[in-house]
């Protein structure tokens, strides 16, 4: 029998064993998570390791492999190896789908998978970027939008978007990459085990990739979609690599694999500069000089020094935008013990049981030969004080912990600092025995994540996304904990020093690899049952948000959404995103929300989003309701369901999009009703219309006084004289605005596309309304009334208007009705499409004789023929965009002042944003602008050098490093620059001085009451 068929029968048993310990009984129905089948995965290989055990002892049914050179796995020992690593691959693979069996009884009723179709919301942030840069728009995060950059992992974005290149998205690239790289990552953290460990053929190398594979930390952020599995194979290989060429020389490979970890995430520099530390260490003490360190740093530099060079000049930014948002204008307070970053730190390792395992990590880092068991267990017991005193999460569940314990005011910031020397002073234990003195390099590792934790102030997200960064050296110190801890158990209980585990030896390396299960378990379940929102449960609010444009039938291209949850904004939504935390918004990264003057600004007078999602966290952290535009500007609409949480509040749009200063359709269309409510007009721009297609109607209603009683509606209806008739709803505020809540001064403008009956005949319709007030009687339309020479009490009806039911005339839908005869045309079908192609070639006409305007109205014409037909506004909106693009760019390049051809460039761009000529014209506008600013900039005039610099952006796009000056300028101009900053600073100072210095001197020249004697009664 093989060792491989002996494995396989052995996976079998524990599988079944575990089926039925897990109470499968009949009749019960019963959720096995995916990490469950994990877990009978581990006890199959505790099995194996007993068979293997057996063997060793002379007592199994295999026979003994045949002993093999250093480094080198031959016959049985190829099977084992190849063996255990598909058991960690497959383990990972299995957590990173998550899937879910239900039985019942003995059956399998389902199966499903709650991670394979599961994505961390930021990851559609960088699908977005992929794709926008594989279709030629460049590294943006909407098409035609500024250069931003708002992804803090490029390698990651650069892998996504060679998959766009041959037609596959992000959101299945993503899922494929993960798996391939998460199973590299494990095999290459068995290779780095054997490098690292004292016994390179040892069972204990096969701990840190079964460690790896089993933990959720490192499954769940490798189904993310984000960076991670790149991050930590390239982790993995680097860390593998520079063990071998410590120990043999050779080109420095490892170089490349952390120029590729740098270039994944930005703070990864810090790991390449640790690793090329240790390399170069490594080398000169084994006598190799500094001749492969300097092919290190050169493999290293060159290539990360080019991209940082077209990085910079690309985005003009020395950071990532996400660095700005996150961190920029954040104190780093590295010893506020109570801060974010040190609680996530605490709360990962209660949270999956690991602290209770430092000790494994202590003993792999230093070992325990000799008194260095004394070294490791002194290590956990101060490592555990500083922890735990007074107080931590865990030590809250203990009831018989001290509630009363002494917290001095220094100790929180004292324990910080006696964290950092214990842990720089751990690794001489290391240096000075050279069997581990290679282990300081993953330690190293793990500190560099740890801090990186704590200078974030952790994440928001529920899975402890930065500890995954620490789970390969975490794995590799692991593995080597539990090789030093087996081989003191042999030493003290067997007496056996060759290294081959018996009995002492594999319980106490079972024993913890079986410990470390119980926290994983509990953590998985806990990540599976509450997963951080993802990008297709935001979708959700961005279809939402666009239904409500479309709802308002707003014609301007160039629409803005103040949000938050930005990934799914950017990958799916028609609306350009004011990003409130920052991610992919410049302005609001650079600006904190305290500076209001800038945010007013920006947000208000600058973007003026048409829609807008503010509650919650965001709305207080923001303060964007406390600004006077907000109440003014801003009306609240319908919540949205939301599976993640029912009903989403917190939804608004811009006032003037439902309501304007004054009727401005066709005129004379005036009438009055009863108890003030007035049709201040109403338009049908495309009266020609197919029988059961939809008719486009602008409706205008004012109230001359507010309504005492609450809401009301209004009715419109087509109709002629032979009785035929068909009746729509007319929303009142859109159903949206309640009537109290409307101004005397303001018109509310609703847009309706109502769909008119099949068997509606065709022609020519009269087009009228009908008001019903708020106790749901008719308000009629009123007449002049004569008062005997007096003037009519209201204006007379407009010509042709005809009110019916009063007087002679009957109603045709109900009494008070007022109709206009002879509005729309009803005609067989295809009459509308045939005037759609007539206004669709009036627009192309237009554009081709340089009448970009007419043209544009020429083409909402033709959609208004057919307002509902989308797939025909489409397919010729693909046709007329350019050529108005064209028509636009040519008109732009006409201009005398390079400012005049700003809104020109924005139109085009916003029609067609690769029209022939557009960005020709865009870059000379933009350097003629960008001049001007330059100009304005030394002559102190920061107003013009703002609006040029601008306005170089807006017609340039790609223009980073005019956006750059145009916000230095925002904030000369603001007085929010570092100079003004200072200046305030000071001016604040000498104010207190001042006070001071008066407070001193009314103390000095108050009089000596001392001696005075009191006066008498």
């Amino acid at each position: 029998m093989t060792r491989l068929a002996a494995f396989l029968l052995h996976l079998v048993v524990a599988g079944a064993v575990l089926v039925v310990v897990m109470g499968l009984a009949p009749g019960d129905e019963v959720a096995v998570s995916g990490l469950a089948v994990a877990v009978a995965t581990v006890v199959a290989g505790v099995g194996y390791a007993t068979l293997a055990w057996l063997e060793a002892r002379g007592w199994g049914l295999l026979a003994p492999p045949a002993p093999a050179p250093a480094r080198t796995l031959t016959g049985g020992g190829r099977q084992v190896a190849v063996a255990v690593l598909t058991i960690a691959v497959i383990a990972s693979m299995i957590l990173q789908a998550g899937p879910t069996f239900k039985f019942n009884g003995t059956s399998l009723q389902s199966v499903s998978w709650r991670l394979w179709d599961w994505f961390i919301e930021d990851a559609a942030i960088s699908f977005a970027y992929a794709r926008n840069w594989a279709f030629g728009d460049g590294l943006v995060a909407f098409p035609g939008g500024e250069r931003i950059e708002g992804y803090s992992n490029p390698t990651w974005v650069a892998l996504l978007a060679l998959w766009y290149l041959v037609g596959v998205d992000g959101f299945l690239s993503a899922k494929l990459m993960s798996m391939a790289f998460g199973g590299a990552t494990v095999l290459l953290t068995w290779l780095a085990a054997r490098e690292l460990l004292e016994d390179d053929e040892g069972p204990a190398t096969f701990v840190a990739p079964l460690a790896l594979g089993f933990m959720p930390t490192f499954a769940f952020w490798n189904a993310a979609g984000l960076e991670n599995p790149v991050f930590t194979m390239c982790m993995a290989g680097g860390l593998w690599r520079v063990l071998v060429e410590a120990r043999r020389g050779g080109f420095p490979w490892s170089s490349v694999w952390f120029v590729l970890l740098a270039t994944t995430r930005p703070e990864a520099i810090m790991y390449g500069a640790w690793a090329g530390f240790f390399a170069m260490a490594a080398a000169v003490l084994a006598g190799r000089g500094l001749r492969s360190t300097v092919v290190w740093l050169v493999t290293f530099f060159v290539p990360f020094g080019i991209y940082q060079v077209v990085r910079y000049e690309y985005f003009a930014w020395a950071f990532p935008n996400t660095y700005y948002a996150k961190l920029g204008s954040k104190e780093f307070r590295p010893f506020a013990w109570m801060a974010r970053g040190w609680k996530y730190i605490r709360n990962w390792a209660y949270d999956t049981s690991m602290g209770w395992f430092l000790p494994v990590i202590l003993a792999g880092l230093i070992g325990t030969r000799g008194r260095r068991v004394a070294w490791v267990v002194l290590g956990a017991l101060v490592l555990g004080g500083l922890f735990l005193y007074p107080n931590a999460e865990i030590t809250q569940t203990w009831s018989w912990w001290p509630e009363d314990l002494p917290n001095p005011s220094w100790w929180n910031e004292a324990r910080v600092w006696m964290l950092l020397s214990v842990a720089l002073m751990l690794p001489i234990g290391a240096l000075s025995d050279r069997r581990v003195t290679a282990r300081v390099l993953p330690w190293g590792m793990i500190l560099i994540s740890l801090f990186f934790c704590v200078r974030s102030g952790g994440d928001w997200m529920k899975g402890y996304r930065w500890m995954s960064f620490v789970m390969v050296p975490g794995a590799l110190l692991f593995a080597a904990g539990v090789e030093e801890l087996a081989a003191l158990s042999q030493r003290w209980l067997s007496r056996q020093r060759d290294g081959v585990w018996t009995t002492p030896g594999w319980f106490v390396a079972t024993g913890i690899l079986v410990g470390v299960l119980p926290g994983w378990y509990d953590h998985a379940e806990f990540f599976f049952g509450r997963r951080d929102v993802s990008p297709y449960q935001v979708k959700v609010r961005t279809d939402y948000m666009a239904w409500v444009v479309d709802r308002l039938r707003v014609l301007d291209r160039h629409l803005y959404d103040l949000d938050v949850d930005m990934g799914a904004h950017v990958y799916w939504s028609p609306l350009e995103m004011v990003d409130m935390a920052g991610l992919v918004d410049l302005t609001i990264a650079h600006h904190d929300f305290k500076q209001r003057t800038a945010m007013q600004e920006y947000v208000f007078k600058e973007r003026k989003p048409v829609v807008a999602h503010v509650h919650g966290s965001w709305a207080s952290t923001s303060r964007i309701p406390t600004y006077a535009e907000w109440s003014r500007d801003y009306v609240g609409i319908p919540s949205f369901a939301s599976s993640a949480r029912g009903v989403h509040p917190g939804n608004f749009a811009r006032r003037d999009m439902m309501f304007a200063p004054e009727w401005t359709g066709a005129p004379g269309r005036l009438v009055y009703f009863d108890q003030g409510i007035v049709l201040a007009g109403f338009d049908v721009p495309s009266p020609e219309v197919s029988v059961g297609k939809s008719l486009y109607v602008e409706v205008g209603l004012q109230l001359r006084r507010l309504l005492d009683k609450g809401d009301f509606r209004v009715l419109g209806f087509l109709s002629d004289d032979a009785g035929h008739l068909a009746s729509f709803d007319v929303p009142v505020g859109y159903d949206w605005v309640p009537p109290d809540e409307w101004h005397l001064d303001e018109v509310n403008v609703v847009r309706v596309a109502p769909l008119l009956p099949r068997d509606l005949p065709p022609g020519v319709y009269d087009l009228g309304f009908v008001v019903l007030g708020p106790d749901g009687v008719i308000a009629p339309a009123q007449e002049p009334v004569d008062r005997k020479g007096a003037p009519p009490r209201f204006i007379g009806l407009p010509e042709r208007a005809v009110v019916g039911g009063i007087g002679d005339t009957p109603a045709r839908f109900m009494r008070g009705e007022v109709r206009f005869p002879s509005v729309v045309r009803v005609g067989v079908p295809g009459t509308g499409e045939a005037a759609a192609n007539e206004d669709l070639a009036r627009a192309l006409t237009l554009a081709d004789a340089g009448d970009c305007a007419g043209a544009e109205t020429a083409w909402h014409l033709s959609r208004w023929h057919l307002p509902r037909a989308e797939d025909w506004i489409a397919t010729h909106e693909a046709q007329v965009a350019p050529a108005i693009a064209g028509c636009l760019v040519a008109r732009a390049a006409e201009q005398a002042r390079p400012m005049d051809a700003v809104p020109l460039l924005e139109d085009a761009r916003s029609w067609d944003r690769h029209a022939p000529g557009l960005w020709d014209v865009a870059a000379t506008v933009g350097e003629a602008l960008h001049r001007q600013g330059d100009d304005a900039r030394l002559e102190g005039d920061w107003t013009r050098a703002y609006d040029a610099y601008d306005g170089a952006v807006r017609a340039d796009t790609t223009r980073a490093w005019s956006r750059r000056a145009a916000e230095d300028a925002r904030d000369h101009r603001l007085g929010l620059d570092a100079d003004a900053e200072a200046e305030r600073a000071a001016a604040r100072e000498a104010q207190i001085q001042a006070q001071a210095e008066a407070a001193e001197r009314a103390r000095e020249e108050a009089p000596d009451d001392e001696g005075v004697p009191d006066e008498g009664p």
